[in-house]
């Protein structure tokens, strides 16, 4: 949150759709909410969670996205992406991309989180 703070544009990231302002109660929609998952155009490497912390300052989740412990790709965009069912807890995507391509999913983690591709875990 205090990176939100900072760079309001991770909101964008989160898939937040709407903010309250707490001084009037009143909600505010966010029509730069970006999609629950999607393909930003470039991804940076970073050697650990201090230098991704490090980032979130300038970091604009519409073009660019940080990642631990993977090489960066310069030319991660481009695919195309659509949710085919969302469940409770759970949801299904489809992808299409001409290259290797690191989907950015704004579902926030928590123990237990588990992603599968092609029913590989």
């Amino acid at each position: 949150m205090e990176a939100a703070a900072a760079n309001p544009k991770l909101l964008n990231g989160l898939a937040v759709t709407a903010t309250l302002n707490s001084a009037n109660g009143m909600f505010s929609t966010n029509p730069a909410a970006l999609p629950r998952v999607y393909a930003p155009e470039t991804v940076f490497a970073v050697p650990g969670r201090a230098e991704a912390a490090a980032r979130l300052g300038t970091l604009d989740p519409a073009r660019e996205a940080v990642a631990e412990g993977i090489a960066a790709i310069p030319r991660n965009g481009g695919a195309r992406v659509r949710i085919t069912g969302y469940q409770g807890d759970a949801y299904r995507a489809r992808y299409q991309a001409d290259h290797a391509t690191l989907l950015r999913i704004a579902v926030p983690y928590f123990p237990g989180w588990q992603a599968e591709v092609d029913a590989v875990r």
